[in-house]
């Protein structure tokens, strides 16, 4: 989409290209002023204001969004940390 940066689940499977089902949750930075919300069927999509949610581009801020922001979900936690994991060194 243009204009936006994505942000939470969303920046993690495409910077990771993770293999997920699909996200019912996306999250995205823009230009607008105010929080925005849009529901398509299962999928919602979130417009977060860039002043009040700038995030650093890396998988600790935001998986840290995600986590606060989009709930837990566990398909791309798995599939992130499977990835990740020599990120920090883990077996």
């Amino acid at each position: 989409m243009n204009g936006l940066q994505e942000l939470g689940y969303l920046w993690l499977v495409r910077r990771y290209s993770l293999k997920v089902c699909g996200l019912l949750c996306k999250s995205y930075a823009t230009e607008q002023s105010i929080k925005r919300v849009i529901r398509e069927g299962s999928v919602e999509t979130t417009h977060y204001p860039i002043r009040r949610y700038r995030l650093e581009d890396t998988w600790q801020g935001q998986l840290a969004f995600a986590l606060k922001r989009e709930g837990v979900n566990l398909e791309v936690l798995r599939a992130f940390f499977r990835v990740a994991s020599p990120l920090w060194g883990a077996p």
